[in-house]
């Protein structure tokens, strides 16, 4: 049997981003922190990476902990701090402070090149969240959720159900708190909101 048309719709998005965007596929179970959506190994690979001294220093203090207290600094940050904001602004950790990503450099001939060139960027297409739901495609950073999307094809469904289906979410799970974006689209049209709680947030 074939997919329906929203199914290949999906599948030409997933493909674009794997070998236009160089996206990575991630799969579910390297989403190991299953409250936060975290991808734990790969945002400490990120940090070993581009930032060993800082790293070796937390191990110093706090040995086979110093992953833990990474996450126990992250999830505590977040409970009153936008995830965006941390990834822009840094995360402490014990006195030590981690970059959760690298911008692109304004120059080629930047020190900063090398990290940048760290950053990982991944997706997960149907992400299973909380009541077994599965977001289209969820958008990682460095192991960080940042962005969700919920496509259909205007053969069966539109934008609209798709922004309908974000509203009728359960919103105490994480994954509709922690990405900065969330996108409902369908093969015409595009909609975007920080908070997807009400259509009125989309635009």
């Amino acid at each position: 049997m074939f997919p329906g048309p929203g199914k290949k719709f999906q599948r030409h998005i997933a493909q674009y981003l794997k070998w236009v965007n160089k996206y990575a596929v991630l799969e579910q179970s390297e989403i190991t922190d299953t409250d936060h959506y975290f991808a734990e190994d790969h945002l400490i690979a990120f940090i070993k990476a581009t930032q060993p001294d800082t790293f070796k220093a937390l191990e110093e203090n706090y040995g086979t902990d110093a992953r833990s207290e990474i996450f126990r600094a992250l999830k505590d940050e977040v409970r009153h701090t936008p995830l965006w904001v941390l990834i822009r602004d840094g995360l402490k950790v014990r006195g030590a402070e981690f970059k959760l990503y690298y911008p692109k450099p304004r120059s080629s001939d930047s020190a900063a090149v090398l990290g940048y060139e760290q950053n990982r960027l991944y997706f997960k297409d149907e992400l299973v969240i909380k009541q077994g739901k599965r977001p289209d495609f969820t958008l990682f950073l460095n192991g960080l959720p940042i962005i969700t999307m919920e496509v259909k094809h205007e053969k069966n469904q539109t934008l609209h159900d798709a922004v309908k289906q974000y509203v009728e979410r359960d919103h105490s799970d994480l994954i509709f708190q922690l990405p900065f974006l969330h996108i409902a689209a369908d093969t015409s049209e595009v909609m975007m909101a920080t908070d997807p709680r009400t259509d009125k947030n989309f635009r």
